[in-house]
């Protein structure tokens, strides 16, 4: 299996963690565009490729298993909190 490697391990951590990382700006960025949709795609794919990897590193290492169910976990606070801050309704 080539993910023995350990460069190979590193490479694929960084290059899963990094993608989602970037969807998930992306997808906050895009909130109310007509981009929201695709990015939201995009996201969740890159999600799913998380926890996919998630698994897959636990069979080749423990440690990298655990890191990158720390970024998973972080992957899906981005995904369900609100950034925007608290909305105040004005008394009409």
């Amino acid at each position: 299996m080539p993910l023995q490697e350990p460069h190979a391990l590193l490479l694929f951590i960084v290059t899963i963690h990094l993608l989602g990382l970037g969807s998930a700006w992306l997808a906050r960025l895009s909130e109310g565009s007509r981009r929201q949709t695709p990015c939201q795609l995009v996201f969740l794919l890159a999600l799913a490729g998380a926890a996919f990897a998630t698994v897959l590193l636990f069979k080749a290492s423990f440690v990298w298993g655990l890191a990158s169910g720390s970024m998973l976990s972080i992957l899906v606070i981005a995904a369900t909190c609100d950034f925007r801050g608290r909305r105040v309704a004005v008394p009409v």
